[in-house]
């Protein structure tokens, strides 16, 4: 029996499943030859990028118990691929250009059966494994990120810090989310240009023209609870700037290349200042009242 396999849709899901859903067409081209029934009994699936196996699972739900395959006709099988940390991260380090290629094997267990005067009984049980090749387009592979709720500094192993809002930070954080798409983006440049710009926005928040007195005007206002740390976070959001500025978009010539290594300590160094100045300043505010 020979059996063909394509995608009809694919999404993705959040903890605790965080998973990817496949939903697959079956074909099943039976010859001549192939006269006894042929039932699929189950699924084993494992998920490959760039020839390395990311996950395996035997979870899934065909479209009738025990379906019974014949010629031409059409079923379909959804599949749940749990999509750990180590597998996103080695997509994300090795995709390039428009499409996410995944390759997809599923191994199917077929009971032939057989008929006899006391009824039928099943003759034997067959493995056919069947790959299928599922290419899905760079925007469509962030968005199931956004729906597995994978954020960048989990995937490249940056501490999960929390990110606190504030009148004075919102647009410096908005800024951040922007470098997080172009680090997904391989934008390396535009991490380092949006990050300035987060820590500019910042200094900036209501209605400073001055960087460098916006800078320990907020860095003040957040640490409080000794009168050394606020120049000292000065001084590091002061050579993450000019970091940004030496390697980001400039018009140096010849211009310093940004590598994947610059931008991601780029952006989980300001991911480290910005959760540090959110919480700080959180915390002075519930101390005040």
């Amino acid at each position: 029996m020979n059996i063909e396999l394509s995608l009809r849709s694919m999404k993705g899901y959040p903890p605790p499943e965080r998973a990817l859903e496949f939903w697959l067409e079956v074909k099943c081209k039976t010859g001549s030859h192939d006269l006894k029934p042929a039932w699929l009994a189950s699924v084993q699936s494992q998920l490959a990028f760039a020839g390395r196996v990311l996950t395996r699972t035997h979870w899934f739900h065909w479209s009738s118990n025990y379906t019974e395959m014949k010629g031409g006709e059409d079923h379909w099988v959804q599949i749940m691929f749990p999509m750990p940390r180590e597998a996103v991260s080695f997509i994300e380090d090795g995709r390039s250009g428009p499409t996410v290629i995944f390759d997809v094997m599923c191994g199917y267990g077929i009971l032939r059966t057989g008929t006899r005067e006391q009824g039928s009984y099943v003759d034997r049980f067959e493995i056919e494994s069947v790959p299928a090749k599922i290419e899905v387009a760079q925007s469509g592979w962030l968005q199931h990120l956004k729906e597995m709720e994978w954020n960048e500094y989990e995937l490249f192993e940056v501490p999960r810090l929390p990110l606190v809002r504030s009148e004075g930070l919102n647009r410096a954080l908005s800024c951040l989310s922007e470098a997080q798409t172009a680090l997904r983006l391989h934008d390396y440049d535009t991490v380092l240009f949006k990050c300035r710009k987060a820590f500019e926005a910042a200094a900036k928040a209501g209605g400073k023209t001055d960087l460098k007195a916006g800078f320990a005007d907020l860095c003040r206002s957040a640490f409080t609870d000794h009168p050394e740390k606020p120049a000292v976070y000065d001084s590091v959001m002061g050579a993450l700037g000019r970091f940004a500025h030496k390697l980001g978009r400039h018009e140096q010539m010849p211009a310093v290349p940004v590598s994947r290594e610059d931008a991601e300590m780029m952006y989980a160094a300001s991911v480290a200042v910005f959760s540090a100045l959110g919480r700080a300043s959180a915390k002075r505010l519930s101390h005040a009242q």
